[in-house]
């Protein structure tokens, strides 16, 4: 019943630019409602749809309504049970869909088969400048995919894949793809399993790129020296993308 009344508000409100309903048991048939309810809505901005337990078949619903919604810029959908096979429904969102510029699906278990097909619609998506995969279970194999993307997107501007164990085999082709990124500015690695190894491609890779100016190694296993040698070619980078005076 609660979805439900939140459906017909999101339906006939023309003002509010910006919902909360995270940490709400909409559960799938609510979503189904709040779904119908985005297809007609051209006012809402931002929508935080966090820990309500749509599941994947919620988020198939949603995904569908953002075929026809122009409006809707933001999308949180962290921690709401989606698994491997919502991959693909991301996939075909961020195909479709034009109008996202921010979205964030962290804390849902896609693992390395779910981010294949989102990777590969990013490459062509040039909205989006924002996604967090924080969480997601994602492994060494999902390096090769968002190598690829860093390759061939150029709209993206943050990404977080934070809390994966991509470990030090994951991270090589995401670096040697960051060497020539020239619009993504910031990137969370946190606890992601780096040692040593991977802090080194790292290390070279900021030394390459002059686009990016935030990055977040904590949590993971490179020592301290490595780690101010990183710090010093990221500030490099930010100096040297500065515009003279």
């Amino acid at each position: 019943n609660g979805a439900s009344e939140i459906a017909k508000a999101i339906a006939k409100n023309t003002i509010m630019r910006v919902l909360d309903i995270s940490l709400n048991e909409v559960g799938p048939r609510g979503a189904k409602e709040i779904a119908k309810a985005l297809k007609v809505n051209t006012s809402l901005l931002s929508l935080k749809f966090s820990n309500c337990a749509i599941s994947d078949k919620g988020l198939r619903e949603v995904a569908n309504s953002l075929k026809f919604n122009t409006s809707l810029q933001s999308m949180r959908l962290n921690n709401n049970g989606f698994g491997p096979k919502s991959g693909k429904v991301i996939g075909l969102l961020l195909q479709e869909n034009s109008t996202l510029t921010s979205l964030d699906i962290g804390g849902n278990t896609i693992k390395d088969l779910g981010v294949v097909p989102i990777m590969a619609a990013l490459k062509n998506n040039s909205t989006l400048k924002t996604i967090s995969l924080s969480g997601c279970g994602l492994g060494p194999k999902s390096g090769k995919p968002i190598g690829q993307l860093l390759q061939e997107n150029s709209s993206l501007t943050s990404l977080d894949i934070g809390g994966n164990t991509i470990k030090d085999l994951g991270v090589v082709p995401i670096m040697a793809a960051l060497k020539n990124n020239t619009t993504l500015k910031k990137i969370g690695l946190s606890l992601c399993g780096i040692r040593q190894k991977g802090g080194k491609n790292i290390a070279i890779a900021i030394e390459e790129n002059l686009s990016l100016s935030s990055l977040d190694l904590s949590l993971n296993d490179i020592n301290p020296e490595l780690l101010h040698l990183i710090k010093e070619a990221l500030q490099d980078d930010i100096s040297n993308s500065e515009p003279l005076p």
